[in-house]
C-alpha cells in the first residue's frame, strides 16, 4: 500500500496538466498514489492522464461521466487506497519535498490534518504569498484549525493539506 494518495481533478487544464503531474511524480516520497481524475475534458487533458498512466505504474486515471471538482476529489476518495490523502489542483505545482515533510509533521504530531503555505503565481511570473510562512510547525486544536479556516487564517482550499483517509469516512466534499 502506498503511503499516501494524491487526488487530481482534472478539467480542461492542459497547458498545465505536464507540470502538475511532473511535480507530484518527482516528490521526494515516492511511495505514492496518483490518481488522476478527467472531468470531461475537450481539451486534451483526457489523453494527457491515460498517456500518464502507461508511464507510470504509480498513476490510475479515472473518466468520469459528470463534472465538478468535488465530484472528482469524491471519487478519488473511494478509490485511494492509502491512509493518507491530499489533493492537487491540475493547474497547480508542488514543491519537491511538500508530501515527505507534511507525513512527516502529521505521524510526529499524532495529527488528523497538516497544512502548509501556499502562493499564487501569475503568467508573467510575479508570486504572491496569502499566507505568512513562520518556516515552524505549529500544533492547533481542532476547534482552532476550524476557527483559522473560518476567519481566513488558514487556507480553506484541500490542495494544501494532508489528510487521515479515515476523515472522509463520514463526510465527503459537496456536490
Amino acid at each position: 500500500m502506498s503511503k499516501i494518495s494524491i487526488i487530481i481533478p482534472v478539467h480542461n487544464t492542459a497547458i498545465y496538466l505536464h507540470k502538475c503531474v511532473e511535480s507530484v511524480r518527482n516528490q521526494s516520497l515516492k511511495d505514492i498514489e496518483i490518481i488522476l481524475v478527467d472531468n470531461l475534458s475537450t481539451d486534451g487533458s483526457s489523453e494527457l492522464c491515460d498517456e500518464y498512466a502507461l508511464i507510470d505504474s504509480r498513476i490510475k486515471v479515472l473518466h468520469l461521466s459528470i463534472a465538478g471538482p468535488s465530484v472528482a476529489r469524491n471519487a478519488g476518495i473511494n478509490i485511494a487506497i492509502s491512509q493518507y490523502i491530499g489533493f492537487v489542483d491540475s493547474d497547480d505545482y508542488v514543491e519537491p519535498n511538500m508530501y515527505q515533510e507534511m507525513l512527516n509533521a502529521l505521524l510526529e504530531n499524532q495529527a488528523e490534518m497538516v497544512y502548509c503555505n501556499f502562493c499564487y503565481e501569475y503568467e508573467d511570473k510575479y508570486t504572491e504569498n496569502s499566507f505568512t510562512n513562520s518556516g515552524e510547525v505549529i500544533v492547533h486544536s481542532r476547534e482552532d484549525a476550524l476557527r483559522g479556516i473560518l476567519c481566513d487564517k488558514i487556507s480553506s482550499s484541500p490542495c494544501n493539506k494532508l489528510f487521515k483517509k479515515e476523515l472522509f469516512d463520514s463526510i465527503l466534499f459537496p456536490e
